[in-house]
């Protein structure tokens, strides 16, 4: 039985020996091939974990005879420190190093990747780094064959913006440090936010180891609660200390991060005021984002393992060792597999090309050409690696898969830890790995981007509409009853003599400025905006022409008295009807021409005025915008064009206050309107001096400057139509007919004995006493008529007189002057 399994033993001892034999055979057959690589050791970032992660991965690829079956990939690196000039002094040495580095791997800081990337391009060398985030890196005019397998900073913007709209987020605030990785991450952020209709409510920029104060109550001030932070972690805690000092956390806020912090960085408080405590208080349901390190699913990678096979190597490799930066040893695992796979490749297509090149044959001159078809190759890159599917685009960057993250607390320790909740996908899809489970917030509801911003018409008051537009009815209705008289009683002497048809007219343009109180109540809530624009052009033509026909023609009225009772020549002059229309005509033309232009040159626009925004952000958390919908001139100041017509109305009132006063000592009645006029010109004035300044005062109260315009149109239009008819119907009331009066002056004065005739004698009977009784009567009635008609003609005479003796036989009808002739010839009866 011993001599049996000693023999097993020797068996097995002789084939471990030509299995090793053979082994170190092939190998030495082998071509070998090195790689540069600088790896962050110590300095500003830390990250031992990333070295075996390479390493594994340069095991595996040369343990596999698929994969660069002739050759063996080899590595040589430097410590870059995370330090431009450091990471430069080290590049140099490999650079300057037998053998050759056939390509660079790293590094890992952007800031010490960018002048590496600029500066290899002229040895020629291709670079892929495992963390540089910077999005400076992606512009390939300056890093020309720079590629990386660790998504830039702005692949995170893409899934910021899926869960902003997906949570109704449409309002948002940047803040970041002064530093050209964050940047240009959000300067690319603020154009996809305006790409996709999302406003920016305010960008704010802090210095590194500054205390932004100013720049979140700049946030705060403007409403700002999603807020995006873009900075080192060390930055981002002086931050959210100072958030906890402003109030800034709690159900109205939500913070987006950057998710590639170190591990617990919220426990170091060193740089700052605030206890870990108040820091958890603030960021606990903050939300990180960065590219995953390790794919969730189940498939088999290039390597042949699948990422948690990968996962349980990798801690065995580390053999017990717990070094910083384990989550970026994916990313430096499938970098170092993305170049043995293009160079695979390369060498494959060197070989069926039969020009005897080789990839091993690179030098820094680029004399082969090798450069260029490791560049292609590393482009067509696409498999599937441990931290998800690899690809590069055209800027050289990774297309990878995005992880969304949220800082919770633990129920079980009460421990802060980052929790990942969904994917992104670079198809542009998110997935939540729960469907029932997604962001959590502070408070019941999902959190408000902004108080709630209410749209508050300022519309007038219905029930004062109604009530406006009642007492304008009733003034159309005076009006039209006013005109009804005026036409009805126009042949009656003390209606003819007042100029009839300027009666009409006034009336007329009364009922016109009536209908004005109508136009000026209609607003957005009674018609479209198109209707509104024909109704606020028309409320002017309307108030202007009516006022011009109104007043026009009283002050027309005057002026025919003013000219026949100041002509100061004996010339008879004769101011007839159509002369009045004429010059209220010219009138009417003046307006014309000035609307008209007006509504050719700068018409009238519908115009949305936000008036004083009210805010209740304690109570219903509600921003009330009361907004008021005008009318008014867009091009020009409205100012200009309401001017001149205030010019023109003003001027036409000094006109009718100048006529008003050199007509006031004309005693005819039935001619004079002075002393109305003079009262309507003194309630327009008075009225329009007070109302316009405080209409404008008021322009956001609406219902108030309604009731101000309206009821100044009602009195002044009001009072004009009662100065104007109303004294007519009192006379007309208190004298007899004209007709009346006219034909028992004619029957009395026939009856009356002129100088040569005779009273025959009669009989002495009742019925002559009663004649005689009842011409006594009549004679001592006449004498006291004749009596006050000397006193009429006397006063009539002495103004004549003192006007040139001129007459106003015009003007007078014709019944009037028989009257007049009857009462003379009475007189010279009676001498």
């Amino acid at each position: 039985m011993s001599s049996r399994l000693d023999s097993w033993l020797l068996a097995k001892c002789r084939t471990l020996v030509i299995v090793v034999h053979c082994w170190v055979s092939v190998e030495s057959s082998k071509t070998n091939i090195t790689i540069g690589a600088l790896f962050p050791m110590g300095g500003t970032w830390d990250a031992p974990g990333i070295l075996p992660g390479v390493e594994m991965a340069l095991e595996h690829i040369n343990a596999n005879d698929d994969i660069l079956p002739d050759y063996t990939l080899q590595m040589e690196w430097k410590n870059s420190e995370c330090d431009a000039g450091v990471g430069m002094k080290s590049f140099f040495e490999l650079l300057y190093e037998e053998p050759v580095k056939i390509m660079l791997l790293g590094a890992a800081c952007s800031v010490v990747s960018q002048p590496v990337a600029a500066t290899a391009q002229h040895w020629n060398l291709v670079q892929i780094s495992y963390a540089s985030a910077s999005d400076a890196l992606s512009n390939k005019e300056r890093y020309t064959y720079f590629f990386r397998t660790y998504p830039p900073d702005s692949a995170v913007n893409a899934p910021r913006i899926e869960v902003f709209k997906q949570y109704g987020w449409t309002k948002v605030s940047t803040i970041h440090q002064t530093e050209e990785l964050f940047s240009f991450s959000t300067n690319l952020l603020i154009t996809d936010l305006e790409r996709h209709g999302i406003e920016l409510i305010t960008s704010e920029i802090v210095d590194s180891d500054s205390i932004p104060t100013h720049q979140l109550s700049n946030i705060k001030a403007k409403d700002g609660r999603i807020i995006v932070v873009n900075m080192y972690e060390d930055q981002a805690r002086i931050l959210f200390c100072e958030a906890y000092k402003l109030g800034m956390y709690g159900p109205k806020y939500m913070y987006f991060i950057l998710g590639w912090y170190i591990h617990e960085w919220w426990l170091d408080t060193s740089n700052i005021d605030c206890t870990t405590e108040q820091l958890i208080e603030v960021i606990e349901l903050v939300v990180g984002m960065e590219g995953l390190q390790l794919d969730p699913g189940n498939v088999t990678t290039v390597s042949g393992m699948t990422p948690s096979e990968y996962l349980t190597s990798y801690h065995q490799y580390l053999n017990g060792t717990n070094p910083s930066g384990q989550v970026y040893a994916s990313y430096g695992y499938d970098s170092m597999w993305s170049i043995a796979l293009s160079l695979h490749s390369a060498a494959q297509q060197l070989t069926a090309s039969g020009s005897g090149i080789k990839i091993e044959d690179f030098d820094y001159d680029n004399t082969h050409g090798l450069r260029d078809i490791f560049m292609d190759h590393l482009r067509e890159t696409n498999f599937h690696g441990v931290s998800g599917p690899i690809s590069f685009d055209d800027n050289g960057d990774r297309f990878g898969i995005t992880k969304i993250e949220q800082l919770r607390i633990d129920p079980d320790d009460g421990e802060l830890r980052d929790v990942t909740l969904a994917l992104y996908y670079p198809q542009g899809s998110l997935v939540w790995l729960n469907a029932d489970e997604k962001l959590l917030f502070r408070g019941d509801d999902v959190p408000l981007d902004s108080a709630q911003t209410v749209i508050v018409k300022q519309n007038i008051s219905l029930p004062v509409y109604v009530v406006c537009s009642a007492l304008a009815s009733l003034g159309v209705l005076l009006a039209l009853g006013f005109l009804y008289f005026n036409v009805t009683y126009r042949k009656r002497k003390l209606i003819k003599l007042s100029s009839p048809k300027m009666n009409n007219v006034i009336a007329f343009g009364c009922v016109i400025c009536y209908v004005s109180v109508f136009l000026f109540g209609v607003d957005g809530a009674l018609v479209d905006p198109e209707g509104l624009l024909i109704v606020c052009r028309a409320r002017i033509w309307s108030l202007c022409l009516g006022f011009t026909l109104a007043f026009g023609g009283l002050f027309s009225k005057t002026w025919r008295v003013y000219v026949i009772f100041t002509n100061a020549t004996k010339k008879k002059r004769i101011i007839r009807d159509y002369h009045l229309f004429i010059t209220i005509l010219i009138l009417l033309s003046i307006d014309v021409v000035i609307l008209t232009v007006w509504m050719a040159v700068d018409p009238p626009q519908r115009v949305i005025r936000n008036l004083t925004i009210e805010y209740d952000l304690e109570g219903d958390d509600v921003i009330k915008i009361p907004q008021l919908e005008c009318c008014q001139s867009v091009k020009y100041s409205p100012y200009i064009w309401l001017g001149l017509i205030y010019s023109v109305k003003m001027l036409l009132l000094l006109y009718g206050a100048r006529l008003a006063w050199e007509t006031r000592k004309v005693t005819i009645p039935e001619l004079n309107d002075s002393k109305f006029i003079g009262l309507s010109i003194y309630n327009v004035t008075t009225l329009c001096i007070i109302g316009v300044p405080i209409s404008a005062v008021l322009g956001e109260q609406v219902t108030v400057a309604y009731c101000l315009v309206a009821s100044f149109i009602l009195f002044c239009t009001t009072i004009t139509l009662l100065l104007v008819f109303f004294p007519k119907i009192i006379s007309l009331r208190s004298s007899p007919p004209d007709e009346a009066l006219r034909i028992t002056t004619i029957v009395n004065h026939k009856s009356i004995p002129t100088g040569n005739n005779k009273v025959e004698p009669g009989p002495s009977t009742s019925n002559e006493s009663e004649k005689i009784a009842e011409m006594t009567n009549t004679i001592l009635s006449l004498k006291t008529a004749l009596r006050s008609k000397d006193e009429e003609i006397s006063a009539m005479r002495k103004r004549v007189d003192q006007l040139t003796k001129m007459e106003v036989t015009d003007e007078i009808s014709s019944e009037n002057r028989k009257s007049v002739a009857d009462i003379e010839d009475s007189e010279s009866n009676r001498e």
